[in-house]
């Protein structure tokens, strides 16, 4: 029997078993501890991708989450990835890592207190539609609560109650198709500013910072590291060029 692992963040301390986990953030000390050898997976996840605020993601540190509707999801899809003898393609990890975060905004969402199903539901429209016109220009709060015969008042209210706005919303899945697509062989000779302007994102240098926030490279070098899979010198194809800044993680134990 493997070793009991145990975390320890916002005054609160968690011990683990085996194929248990847990969220904590790198922006906070934190103390990991371990009656003896252990092995556990670590899952760094931006905090752009989480988007909700310290006071909502707060309650979920150092959690015993494990009776959360969806943990089983996030478990397993964690249990997989620390089975992997080879790590997937980049153009497969962006997918596997959507789907990561899909899971742990699952798990947290299940966390807090529930609001009401009109709330709840509205949120869901308002995503919905803000997916079907991410190629928009200009596209804002004030576009959602047109189309939806409502007020931009609560349209915002309605993203608040959710952990996020509408602008972040939008900034996170627009950087989400024009990473798809860098990767897709179908724009490989597309230049980069022209698929960040087909999201809506037009200015180059805000949209490199950006894109350089929420994936660590640059546009230029996820693209080129990419192309350069299965050749010779692409040992380094999945090594970060710039050390991220501290974001959520959850460890495994195993």
């Amino acid at each position: 029997m493997r070793a009991c692992l145990s975390i320890t963040q916002e005054s609160r301390t968690l011990a683990l078993s085996a194929g248990q986990f847990v969220f904590y953030t790198g922006a906070q000390r934190y103390r990991i501890t371990a009656e003896g050898p252990h092995e556990f997976l670590v899952v760094r996840i931006p905090t752009a991708s989480i988007a909700l605020r310290h006071s909502h993601f707060a309650d979920a540190i150092a959690t015993d989450l494990s009776a959360a509707p969806s943990a089983p999801l996030l478990r397993a899809l964690l249990e997989e990835l620390s089975r992997l003898a080879v790590p997937p393609s980049l153009a497969a990890g962006a997918h596997v890592s959507d789907a990561l975060i899909a899971a742990a905004h699952a798990v947290i969402a299940d966390s807090r207190d529930p609001g009401s199903a009109a709330v709840t539901s509205r949120f869901h429209a308002f995503v919905l539609w803000l997916e079907d016109h991410l190629s928009e220009d200009g596209l804002s709060a004030e576009d959602v609560a047109n189309a939806h015969f409502v007020s931009t008042r609560y349209v915002r209210r309605v993203f608040a109650a959710n952990g996020t706005t509408v602008s972040a919303l939008i900034r996170q899945r627009r950087l989400e198709q024009i990473r798809n697509d860098l990767v897709d062989p179908a724009y490989r000779d597309t230049p980069i500013r022209t698929v960040a302007e087909r999201w809506g994102l037009a200015d180059p240098a805000v949209f490199s910072r950006a894109f350089t926030r929420q994936f660590g490279l640059s546009p230029r070098r996820y693209r080129a590291l990419h192309m350069r899979q299965g050749q010779p010198d692409a040992r380094d194809w999945h090594q970060p060029a710039i050390e991220p800044t501290p974001e959520p993680a959850g460890p495994v134990g195993g």
